[in-house]
C-alpha cells in the first residue's frame, strides 16, 4: 500500500506528464522520493509520427521516433549495462573517454549534420538514473536503426545470448 505522500507524489506525476502531452514534450521522470525530478525533450506530431530531438535554436534534428520505451517498462526485460555494451561494441560504436567515470559514453555514426552521435549508458544498473539512461539509449538505437525498441532490446538479449553459448 502507498503511503499519503506517495499517492501523492503520483498525482503530481501524472498532472505533470498530462502538461507535458499537451506541449508536445516528452517527459522521463526518475524514481519516486517525494518530489518530481525529471527531463523534458521537445517533440512534435507529423503525419502520426513523432519526431524529436531539436536544437538550441527548435531546428529539427531528423530524428524520427514512432514508438518509445519509458524506463520502468525496462524493469520487466531486466537487460545489464554489459549486454548493452556488447551490442554495441558489435555493431560499431566506439568507447569515448568520459571524465565522469559513472558514465560510458559511445560515438556512433554521423547524424545528417555530419556530426557524430553520441550515446550515453550508466556504468552500473544500480545508479538512481540507470533505467533512465537505458531507455533512453534503447530509444535511439531504435531511431538509428528503424526498429521499435522491442526489437532492439530482441538484438540485445540475442547478442548476449550469442556471446554465453559454450561458455
Amino acid at each position: 500500500m502507498q503511503t499519503e505522500p506517495h499517492i501523492l507524489e503520483s498525482l503530481s506525476r501524472a498532472y505533470i506528464r498530462a502538461i507535458a502531452g499537451k506541449a508536445c514534450l516528452n517527459l522521463s521522470i526518475r524514481e519516486y522520493d517525494y518530489g518530481v525530478d525529471g527531463n523534458f525533450d521537445e517533440i512534435t506530431i507529423r503525419n502520426s509520427r513523432v519526431i524529436a530531438r531539436f536544437d538550441r535554436e527548435g531546428k529539427n534534428r531528423g530524428l524520427v521516433m514512432t514508438k518509445q520505451i519509458f524506463p520502468e517498462q525496462l524493469q520487466i526485460h531486466n537487460l545489464e549495462i554489459t549486454d548493452v555494451v556488447a551490442y554495441l561494441q558489435q555493431n560499431g560504436w566506439q568507447t569515448v573517454t568520459h571524465p565522469n567515470p559513472p558514465l560510458l559514453v559511445f560515438q556512433g555514426s554521423a547524424d545528417d549534420e555530419g556530426n557524430p552521435i553520441q550515446l550515453i549508458l550508466p556504468s552500473q544498473n544500480t545508479f538512481e538514473d540507470s533505467e533512465r539512461l537505458l531507455a533512453k539509449a534503447i530509444n535511439l538505437l531504435a531511431v538509428i536503426e528503424d526498429k521499435s525498441p522491442q526489437a532492439i532490446i530482441d538484438l540485445i538479449t540475442q547478442t548476449h545470448a550469442n556471446s554465453t553459448v559454450g561458455t
